[in-house]
């Protein structure tokens, strides 16, 4: 695409031209509004299908904010290399210039739009509004790091016939509208894919083991739905995790009550005799191990915390039986060998 000013007209000290070319306040405030907006919907569609992004809970997931912010500056950068302007900035007729009035060379914009707004984001952002307030030209803090100005496009004594970017404007148009249709899909759809959502993103912190960001993402999910038992379960595993057991026996039995399908309910009474075990509440731990093992899907690791639990409580006969069942299961359940030996048995 044609860049939209002409980079080889005569030099021209961009002061020299009318004032009013660089009264853009309002035009900056919209583009950037525009960018962002446009950005946040494109890194949102991305994000959404790489499968580690909840759509429904945006605020609380900091792996997609990471991703927002380096999109956004990628965005901008290419945008300025390709096409001299973005589309917000496009929309608006303000365009990036240097000091004389023609397009920032490549690193010029890398230092405006990386290094700069690095700057201006993190650490300036109040210095940088008293700055563009008091100065004429109204030149923000990457604005002076880039040695770039912001004006008005159709007052360059220079410029060309602005080219339409049709291509960048559908793409845009297009991720804004998937997006939205993203959004409206997971309200609409309730339970199965907010349930979806919530457990990706939470295994996706769980294995970075950023635990607080999981503990937002699920505290969020339980004050939507506070019945939900996979919410609730996920919350005492999280706990469990972190050795909080209090609180995951509280939220291991908020989770049974809420009538869980089968598979979770198994999976709550094994996690609640777990929990149990580690405290060494045996007689506690075998009664959740032994509702478990009703439950379809019981395997050989329930038979054999069953056995542990019964073997600890002095009922050699009962713990026996459960080892055996174990390996009837899985035959090469090593823990399960190994305790019956320590019994004093074959199997």
């Amino acid at each position: 695409m044609n860049n939209n000013i002409n980079e080889k007209s005569a030099p021209l000290k961009i002061e020299e031209i009318d004032p009013k070319i660089f009264s853009v306040s309002g035009k900056r405030i919209f583009a950037f509004i525009i960018d962002v907006f446009v950005s946040y919907c494109i890194a949102g569609v991305v994000a959404f299908f790489n499968g580690y992004y909840n759509v429904l809970n945006l605020e609380s997931d900091w792996s997609y904010t990471i991703f927002f912010f380096v999109f956004y500056f990628a965005y901008n950068i290419v945008s300025q290399i390709q096409y001299r302007t973005t589309l917000g900035k496009y929309l608006c007729g303000i365009v990036v210039v240097n000091e004389e009035g023609l397009p920032p060379t490549n690193a010029q914009i890398f230092l405006r739009e990386f290094i700069g707004k690095i700057v201006f984001f993190f650490f300036l952002s109040i210095i940088w509004i008293i700055i563009w307030v008091l100065n004429k030209q109204r030149r923000a803090i990457h604005d002076n790091i880039g040695s770039t100005y912001v004006v008005n496009l159709h007052l360059l004594p220079h410029h060309k016939k602005r080219k339409h970017l049709i291509p960048a404007a559908v793409v845009a148009t297009l991720c804004v509208v998937l997006y939205s249709g993203l959004l409206v899909y997971g309200y609409i759809s309730g339970e199965q894919v907010w349930n979806n959502e919530i457990s990706a993103s939470v295994m996706k912190q769980l294995e970075s083991n950023n635990y607080g960001s999981a503990e937002q993402i699920l505290k969020k999910a339980e004050n939507k739905e506070p019945n939900n038992p996979e919410v609730l379960m996920m919350l005492g595993l999280l706990y469990e995790g972190t050795d909080k057991y209090d609180l995951a026996k509280e939220y291991f039995t908020k989770a049974f009550k809420a009538n869980p399908p089968v598979a979770i309910g198994h999976t709550i009474l094994v996690s609640l005799g777990s929990v149990y075990l580690i405290e060494k509440d045996y007689k506690n731990a075998a009664d959740f191990f032994q509702t478990a093992i009703n439950y379809p899907g019981a395997d050989a690791d329930t038979y054999y915390y069953l056995a542990l639990c019964r073997a600890y409580t002095g009922n050699k006969l009962e713990a026996l039986n459960a080892a055996k069942q174990a390996l009837n299961l899985n035959p090469d359940h090593q823990l399960a060998k190994d305790l019956i030996k320590v019994m004093g048995e074959s199997f």
